[in-house]
C-alpha cells in the first residue's frame, strides 16, 4: 500500500505560517508497520508527526501502543494526530477501547485547546462505536 497526499499543516507557535508536505509512505507488507513505529521516536517533530499520521491512516490495531506513546509527545501536532489515530483504530477488543477512552480522556487536559478538541472529538467517535456494537 502506498499512501500519498498533499496536506496543510499549521504548526503551533509559528504564527500563521503554513507548511505543505508531500506525503509518501510505502508499506508493502504488514510487517513494514514497524518502520513507521520506529520513526515515532525520532528527534525531529516533523518526522514524528508524519510517522503518526501514517499510523493513523493505516488504522491497524497493532499500532495502538505507538499511538498511546505519541499522545504524550512534546509536540502538540504529534499529540493531535495520535489522538485522532487512537479514535480511528479498528478496535474489536473491548479492553483496548476502554484503554483508548482512558488516554483520550486524559488528553482533554492538554495545554493546547485544539488538542483538547481533538480528544473530545475522539471520545465521541469511540462512544459511538460502543453504542453501535450494543445496538
Amino acid at each position: 500500500m502506498i499512501i500519498r497526499g498533499r496536506f496543510q499543516k499549521i504548526r503551533p507557535g509559528v504564527g500563521s505560517s503554513r507548511m505543505f508536505h508531500e506525503e509518501k509512505i510505502e508499506i508493502r507488507r504488514p510487517t513494514d508497520i514497524h518502520k513507521l513505529i520506529e520513526k515515532t521516536g525520532n528527534s525531529n517533530p516533523d518526522v514524528r508527526w508524519h510517522a503518526v499520521y501514517g499510523l493513523r491512516i493505516l488504522k491497524d490495531p497493532k499500532t495502538f501502543d505507538a499511538l498511546v506513546k505519541a499522545v504524550k509527545d512534546p509536540d502538540a501536532g504529534v499529540r493531535q494526530e495520535a489522538i485522532l489515530g487512537l479514535a480511528e483504530l479498528k478496535l474489536d477488543n473491548p479492553e483496548a477501547v476502554r484503554k483508548a477512552i482512558k488516554f483520550l480522556a486524559e488528553a482533554k487536559k492538554d495545554p493546547e485547546l485544539w488538542v483538547q478538541q481533538a480528544a473530545e472529538q475522539g471520545l465521541k467517535s469511540l462512544r459511538m462505536k460502543i453504542e453501535d456494537k450494543k445496538g
